[in-house]
């Protein structure tokens, strides 16, 4: 296997999209193969699994850190002075971020520097004002992206040109792989597409960077070094129709001149940014307000919906007061509960009343023709009973308990009626009158929505 200055190979392994959780068995399967060269980059968020794998692994196959050369990238959002440092140390942009990667080699703290995605025109500038040369600029190179003049700057510059997607990019990857002439052409060697697509940078002095995370294809790309094509050959697979399948690195010099475009004016910005900032608060307060609004409308329309239905409860319960005689709990029990005269009882929950209809005065009253019709209405349509209909109770009790208890005293008296006399068929029925019932309930919902759809719409 060939190697470029400072021992570094020409095969590396990459590591781009590979998980942490599955480095340590690529990279166990890497070394075993052969390989001595790791890529990475800070943005592939792998580097400290590659180094913990490491720590493992080199003890196995009895190699040093040394034999082991690794290159990593520093993000752009990481570049500049006293940055770097912090993290690892490879391609840069801009002036500080080199002198800083510089007194890094200078203190022997990396091996060497480079960049990746450098054009000539990046070349240019960085060469203009350094005083250590990048040993290595990394960027796409296959056979639809023929960069010949990049490599030959770099070759005068005695700078190493190493390629990555030599497969393609991944959503791009077919039309390399399944390019007929390149299938021809393995067909021929008798090798595999991805061994004749490594074989043609290896060939022509380029270190290639193949990533995969299955055993059999990381020991099939390491066998490309055994097969060597000719410059005729190399230059027969290179297409008319150049093609780049990742990113541009020409666009760093578009976004250079935005970054000066927005320093030049950063006293307007920030300006700006305050006003929109005001202007948010603002919105933010009008929004509370309303909200607060629309909390009070519609909690008030529930409140007073359930404040009238109230009132009308209390002015209704005041009238029968005015009309029926009330007694105590004690003598209701003594007089008609347990001597079987009562008919049946509505305990009125918000008062602590129960309305008591006598079974004697049910028999013996006459109703109105009205009140007749209304009650055989009622009886039809509501299954109601006629007394709560038609008059008022015959005496009204005054219960402190709550409605559970008078349920379950009337519930005893019934079973104690029906065993001491069998031949009594008739029980007191009782209702409980709860306070909201289900109709005042729902009104007063209504009504909330209501007034919520109004304030909405306001």
């Amino acid at each position: 296997m060939g190697y470029v200055s400072d021992k570094m190979p020409l095969l590396g392994f990459g590591t781009f999209q590979i998980k942490s959780s599955d480095i340590y068995d690529c990279l166990d399967v890497a070394l075993q193969t052969g390989y001595r060269f790791i890529d990475t980059a800070q943005c592939y968020g792998n580097e400290k699994a590659i180094g913990d794998a490491l720590q493992l692994l080199l003890p196995k196959y009895k190699l040093e850190r040394s034999d082991i050369f690794i290159t990593t990238k520093v993000a752009p959002k990481f570049q500049g002075k006293n940055k770097c440092r912090k993290f690892s140390f490879n391609t840069l942009a801009g002036k500080e971020s080199w002198e800083e990667l510089e007194e890094c080699y200078y203190e022997k703290k990396v091996r060497s520097i480079g960049v990746s995605n450098y054009n000539i025109v990046h070349l240019e500038e960085l060469l203009s004002y350094c005083k250590v040369k990048p040993e290595v600029n990394q960027c796409e190179y296959h056979p639809y992206f023929y960069t010949d003049d990049l490599v030959s700057y770099c070759k005068k510059n005695d700078i190493h040109f190493q390629a990555y997607s030599s497969f393609g990019s991944a959503s791009n990857k077919h039309v390399l792989m399944e390019d007929e002439q390149i299938k021809e052409f393995a067909k021929l060697k008798n090798k595999t597409i991805s061994q004749v697509l490594l074989a043609w940078s290896l060939s022509q002095g380029i270190s290639v960077l193949p990533r995969s995370k299955c055993s059999s294809h990381i020991i099939e790309n390491f066998e490309s070094t055994n097969l060597k094509l000719t410059d005729s050959e190399i230059k027969s697979l290179i297409k008319k129709n150049q093609q780049k399948f990742c990113w541009d690195p020409s666009k760093i010099i578009k976004l250079m001149l935005r970054i000066i475009s927005r320093n030049l004016n950063k006293v307007h910005c920030k300006r700006h940014f305050s006003d929109i900032l005001k202007e948010k608060k603002n919105e933010k307060g009008d929004n509370e307000s309303q909200k607060l609004i629309y909390g009070i409308s519609v909690t008030s329309a529930f409140l007073i919906t359930h404040g009238v239905f109230y009132l009308r409860r209390r002015n209704e319960n005041k009238k029968t007061d005015s009309l029926v005689d009330t007694i105590s709990f004690q003598d209701f029990l003594n007089k008609y509960l347990l001597e079987g005269k009562v008919s049946s009882i509505i305990y009125q929950v918000p008062f602590s009343i129960a309305d008591v209809y006598l079974e004697e005065k049910l028999q013996n009253s006459k109703l109105s023709q009205k009140d007749q019709f209304k009650t055989n209405l009622m009886l039809k349509f509501t299954n109601k009973k006629q007394e709560v209909i038609a008059r008022p109770p015959d005496i009204r009790v005054k219960f402190e308990e709550d409605s559970k208890s008078f349920k379950e005293i009337i519930k005893e008296v019934n079973e104690n009626m029906k065993q001491t006399n069998e031949s009594l068929n008739k029980e007191v029925k009782l209702s409980i009158n709860e306070f909201p019932s289900r109709g005042e309930f729902f009104i007063s919902i209504l009504t909330s929505a209501a007034i919520a759809i109004c304030v909405i719409s306001m």
